[in-house]
């Protein structure tokens, strides 16, 4: 018997394979399957550096409920998008009922770490299922707020920051403590963020005056998402690159976890990869130059003690300079827990033993 581990993006891929080698040191065989075919130009490495090879397959959803392989599982994860758990649960559970066979336990929840209004409005449609996966106190505490009244309440896990190897890679993180020159600034850009009219070619424009009146520093900006052949981060092929300064570039695919751990600052709108940043003592900003909006995906960093203004720094050696994330934050919203795999295998194993038949 099998634990499926499903998964619709490049870091859902990721993480789930993450999540899978951590299991198995729970004694549990997994299988990750993506459920998303003809993903390209990941920013993500198909198996994490350093791991054994966990079995992978590619399935449509559809072809995964039509075929033999659904049945063997001993447990699901269904680390989809929200708005693709209740059809695949509620088909789920009608194919198990046509074949006279019990459901194994569905477990589900969002990939990266969220809070307020966000992490609410994705956990409603995850409430079907037996198991909720979490990251840290603050994200139990408000899926607890949202069901105190309820009779039956699904029940809740913290996996940590699951998303992300716990540490670099062996000599992955370069200038532990104060980062030594040369200096390297990562911009993680995001799918279709900043969102405002115009507001993409801005933020090139003005990454580009900070790159210009610091050049002994390298910017590089990084997707932390998959980008089709031949388009840039923040639209820049529609740009004019050659007003853009030579310690300005763009990072190639499949190489963000390890440039995290190797570079000098990070700063972003919103991205969750700079939770690994943060996580791994590199400075970071995050951006308020575009506001701090719910639909920037800005307000779960209430409280990290890194938000602020790019436009307001007057050279980037200012980030050196700046503090580093609440620790205490960063470890309410995940990073605090470090036992998440076995958390997770607890809850299937009290599960299974609550549905075991009587002797």
């Amino acid at each position: 018997m099998t634990i499926l581990l499903l998964a619709d993006s490049n870091a859902a891929t990721y993480a789930c394979t993450l999540l899978a080698n951590e299991l198995s040191h729970q004694g549990l065989e997994c299988l990750v399957v993506a459920t998303q075919i003809g993903i390209e130009n990941s920013p993500l490495p198909a198996i994490p550096p350093g791991l054994g090879r966990v079995p992978q397959l590619q399935f449509s959803l559809k072809e995964l409920l039509l075929s033999s392989l659904i049945h063997r599982a001993k447990a699901v994860g269904a680390f989809l998008h929200a708005s693709k758990i209740g059809p695949f649960v509620q088909g789920y559970r009608q194919i198990c009922q046509l074949h006279g066979q019990s459901p194994a336990p569905v477990f589900s929840g969002p990939v990266f770490p969220l809070g307020g209004d966000t992490l609410i409005a994705d956990l409603l449609p995850r409430l079907c299922c037996d198991l909720l996966c979490l990251h840290g106190q603050r994200q139990l505490e408000e899926a607890r707020d949202l069901m105190h009244r309820w009779p039956d309440p699904v029940p809740t896990v913290a996996l940590g920051f699951w998303f992300m190897p716990e540490a670099p890679e062996d000599g992955g993180l370069v200038g532990a403590g104060t980062p030594q020159p040369p200096h390297t600034l990562v911009v993680l850009t995001q799918a279709g963020l900043p969102n405002l009219p115009g507001a993409r070619a801005r933020m090139l424009r003005l990454l580009g005056e900070k790159a210009s009146a610091s050049p002994h520093w390298r910017v590089l900006i990084q997707p932390d998402h998959s980008l089709p052949t031949g388009r840039l981060p923040l639209d820049a092929e529609t740009s004019d690159k050659k007003k853009l300064p030579p310690n300005l570039s763009f990072a190639a695919a499949a190489n963000l976890p390890l440039i995290l751990g190797r570079c000098s600052a990070c700063l972003s709108l919103s991205s969750p990869w700079i939770f690994t940043a943060m996580a791994w003592g590199r400075p970071v900003l995050v951006m308020g130059d575009h506001g701090i909006t719910t639909n920037q995906g800005s307000a779960p960093f209430f409280g990290s003690g890194v938000m602020g203004r790019l436009d307001a720094l007057a050279d980037l050696d200012e980030l050196l300079e700046r503090p580093r994330a609440n620790w205490g934050w960063l470890e309410r919203m995940g990073w605090g827990v470090h036992d998440g795999a076995t958390q997770l295998a607890c809850a299937l194993q009290a599960m299974a033993e609550a549905e075991a038949p009587l002797p």
